[in-house]
């Protein structure tokens, strides 16, 4: 069981380390991260110092097609991870320097006295990419879903060791 915790542990501070890597802005390898300024449409433009400073930012980060499942239960490298974490936003973010827990769709959170449950708090403006607001519900759905044997998470095994984590269909 120890050494089950301590490989989720590095595991997961390894996730967190890699995620926060730096990538060199302005590469056009295949794989790295390039920066791009795109200039704002015509549109309102004119006489306009706001939109000059308001221009927006596009990130384009090249893959092979066959590189990068976009199911989260289905990540297995390194490179899903950065993308992941790039695309998804958590319950918690971490600072890059400490490592500590930051709030990310979750505003703030309670752990009760005995330390076995984490009560989160979803932010107000918490919103998918489509608009729809971000839900309690949708993490429960996450978390439940990897979980399911019928899933085939990849490591779902990891959950094994919290008690009641047993899915029954």
């Amino acid at each position: 069981m120890i050494r089950r915790l301590t490989y989720i542990l590095i595991v997961t501070l390894a996730l967190a380390v890699i995620s926060c890597a730096s990538l060199e802005v302005g590469e056009q390898e295949a794989g790295t991260l390039s920066e791009t300024e795109v200039e704002p449409t015509a549109e309102g433009t004119e006489g306009s110092d706001s939109a000059e400073e308001e221009k927006e930012r596009e990130f384009v980060y090249a893959l092979l097609s066959s590189e990068v499942n976009f199911d989260p239960l289905h990540a297995y490298t390194a490179l899903e991870s950065q993308v992941y974490t790039a695309i998804y936003e958590g319950l918690v973010i971490y600072n890059p320097l400490t490592l500590n827990p930051l709030p990310g769709a979750a505003s703030h959170w309670d752990k009760s006295p005995d330390g076995k449950t984490y009560r989160f708090y979803i932010r107000e403006e918490a919103l998918f990419s489509n608009g729809d607001r971000v839900r309690a519900q949708d993490f429960r759905d996450s978390w439940l879903r990897i979980l399911d044997p019928d899933a085939d998470a990849e490591y779902s095994t990891f959950f094994d060791i919290i008690k009641g984590t047993c899915f029954k269909s």
